[in-house]
């Protein structure tokens, strides 16, 4: 998990993370996200709002095992964060780390 939010903070500070539902929404649309991460805490019906369009354009989405406030904490932000987007320039470094 250490390593997850070590990765995320790193793409936070690339400028390469998309974060919270709304902006990671628009990023799957516009076709900038490569791979969506989903609190573990997140609730159904975010969860189900974000699976149904990633399924629908083709974004894997995954799980991981931060709640909302690890991954807040892991990217300096205050509020809860439900799920985040990756982009291609990351997806590999994310993907080792879960």
């Amino acid at each position: 998990m250490a390593t997850l939010a070590l990765s995320l903070g790193l793409c936070r500070r690339a400028g390469k993370l998309v974060i919270g539902t709304p902006l990671v929404l628009e990023a799957v649309r516009r076709k900038k996200a490569s791979l969506v991460l989903l609190a573990a805490d997140v609730s159904e019906n975010t969860r189900q709002k974000i699976t149904t369009l990633c399924a629908h354009r083709g974004v894997p989405v995954k799980e991981c095992a931060l709640s909302k406030a690890e991954i807040a904490a892991a990217l300096g932000k205050e509020n809860e964060v439900g799920a985040v987007a990756v982009g291609q320039e990351f997806l590999n470094l994310i993907s080792a780390s879960l």
